[in-house]
């Protein structure tokens, strides 16, 4: 066993400086999160590491935390645990068990950077304090850092993940909801934060292993500073929505998942009398990576890890003035579950996609279109009402694979009476689950 002082004075860290976790609060931009967003706290408080000693696998340290003009002692005895990420870093990881009042919620020290982060957790304010402390390699204590990663257990990604967030870690706590709805001659998109191939090329990249600076991607960096949910639904020619889930990870660093729904819009025109609008939602792909503050850069953690998607209906409707669907096809590419073919035969054409009514039972997923025949416009009136508006809807499965899995519907339109004045709107809604 080796044991070493870390004195003050030369490694003390506050967690004002670049290298602490920028202070955020777990108010901001939280959308019916399942969980609180920690906050770190905005005092000038600061930490010093006394000692530290590494044993095979086990970790013995002590800090002490200074805050409004008290001084904390804490001494707590650790596993350490080994990981090695998709892109090819690795951490040893710790975490104190248990719920004591001040508690070590996290040890990290990457084998790149030889500096040893912790993270202390005030259980009772809900603060959490962190600094990194870097090591010299003729510190006694360097050889023993260096030794954890030959002796320190590996661990699963899930194990992981609980130990790179701080706080709690609910799996698949349901998160972001998201709806939209584009009318058939709105050709002008809303000014967005960012833009869809700026998320995409930034999820792309961080999937390829490159360490990316979010200054060269048209994304907004405030989705990836703590905080819980964020999101940003574009509605237009070209709509998407991109949910970001973040929360600290240590000093001066945000552990997030993100998730990139692609909507999609066509209409062929078939004749002057019918034409086969359709509308699909498709992931875009994600992610689970960290977000370093201190150089505005993230690295995917796990690949091609989203954001997932489920409860997914995508919708076609909104006619008026004696416009129809005569059919209705439904497809659905996802993990497990299977969807439903929607209709609407309702006079009132503003009838929300949410409200239809199930057609037909069920289209198992990953199967061929299967389509619905209603009768021309004709024989729909003798029975006694038009189909305005069709959907297809996701049940027991998600979305997650990027480009891959998708919702779809289309329909063959009569608009002999409407002509181009038939109100036709697509609709999406979707639910999201985060994992960290």
């Amino acid at each position: 066993m080796r044991r070493a002082i870390i004195f003050a004075a030369t490694l003390l860290l506050t967690l004002l400086t670049p290298h602490t976790a920028r202070a955020v609060t777990n108010e901001a931009a939280s959308l019916e999160s399942s969980r609180s967003a920690l906050q770190y706290a905005q005092t000038d408080a600061r930490m010093v590491l006394q000692q530290f000693d590494a044993a095979g696998d086990q970790i013995s340290l002590t800090v002490t935390l200074e805050r409004n003009g008290q001084t904390l002692e804490k001494h707590a005895e650790l596993t350490a645990f080994l990981s090695t990420f998709d892109d090819g870093t690795t951490a040893v990881l710790a975490s104190e068990s248990g719920n004591p009042e001040l508690k070590v919620e996290q040890v990290r020290i990457e084998k790149e950077s030889h500096a040893i982060g912790v993270t202390l957790l005030d259980q009772g304010t809900g603060n959490c304090y962190s600094a990194e402390f870097t090591l010299e390699a003729s510190d006694d204590i360097a050889t023993s850092v260096d030794e954890l990663f030959n002796t320190a257990m590996d661990c699963s990604k899930d194990h992981a993940l609980e130990m790179l967030s701080i706080g709690s870690n609910d799996s698949n706590a349901e998160g972001y909801k998201a709806f939209g709805s584009i009318v058939h001659a709105d050709i002008n998109d809303v000014t967005p934060i960012g833009s869809f191939t700026g998320w995409k090329g930034l999820i792309d990249a961080l999937n390829q292993g490159k360490t990316v600076s979010l200054s060269s991607y048209n994304v907004d960096k405030n989705f990836f500073l703590g905080g819980g949910w964020h999101h940003e639904n574009v509605i237009g020619t070209a709509s998407y929505t991109t949910i970001v889930y973040s929360k600290p990870s240590g000093a001066g660093r945000y552990l997030f998942q993100i998730g990139l729904a692609d909507i999609r819009r066509n209409t062929m025109n078939l004749s002057p009398q019918f034409i086969k609008p359709s509308a699909s939602l498709y992931h875009g792909g994600g992610c689970i990576g960290e977000y370093d503050s201190s150089t505005n850069t993230c690295n995917a953690r796990y690949y091609n890890m989203p954001i997932e998607f489920y409860n997914v209906t995508v919708g076609l409707g909104g006619l008026t003035n004696g416009a129809c669907f005569v059919d209705c096809e439904s497809s659905v590419v996802s993990m497990n579950g299977n969807s439903l073919a929607l209709l609407n035969t309702f006079l009132n054409p503003n009838q929300p996609i949410s409200n239809l009514i199930n057609l037909l039972g069920s289209v198992q997923t990953g199967s061929n279109s299967v389509p619905h025949y209603f009768g021309q416009r004709t024989e729909q009136l003798a029975k006694g009402g038009l189909v305005r508006s069709i959907g297809t809807k996701l049940t027991n499965g998600r979305l997650r694979d990027n480009n891959s899995h998708n919702v779809s519907v289309s329909g063959n339109m009569d608009k002999s009476v409407s002509g181009d004045s038939h109100g036709l709107r697509a609709d999406w809604s979707f639910e999201s689950a985060a994992s960290i």
